[in-house]
Formats: C-alpha cells, structure tokens, sequence
C-alpha cells in the first residue's frame, strides 16, 4: 500500500530541512515525538480498559471461551 523506504526517507528528511531550517527541525521532532507518546499512550490504555470489559488477560487475543452447552436430562426423552 504505501511503502517508505530508506531513499523516500532520505528524501522527505532532506525537504523538511529545506522547508522548515535547521532552528525549527528540532522543536518539530519533539512535537511529533510528544504526539507518538500521547497516541501510544492512548492506545495503551484503550487496550487494557477492552481487555479489562472482556475479561481477557493483557497481552492476548484469544477471546473467553463460550459457555457449554447444557447437558441433556434423561427425564427429556419422556415427551
């Protein structure tokens, strides 16, 4: 879909430092630095608060196993 290799990279580094200059690149680094942590933080704490409704352990998909079915009486056969 969208890859970004090391020469994209590169490239889109260098534009930055031609655009914004060499003062403004390191307050803009952590702006966006600051955001990851927020959005990481975010997605931490989303995490725990779904596992913690579905009763999951943290750090596993498998979903809660569904209940088993009831078990037959013999007393059923009778109708």
């Amino acid at each position: 879909m969208f890859e970004l290799g090391p020469d994209k990279l590169v490239f889109i580094l260098l534009a930055v430092l031609v655009f914004l200059g060499p003062k403004e690149l390191p307050a803009i680094v952590r702006t966006i630095g600051k955001w990851r942590r927020q959005v990481r933080s975010f997605q931490d704490t989303l995490r725990a608060e779904i596992g913690s409704v579905l009763e999951l352990p943290s750090g596993t998909t498998k979903p809660a196993e569904p209940p088993h079915p009831p078990t037959r009486r013999d007393d059923d056969d009778d109708r």
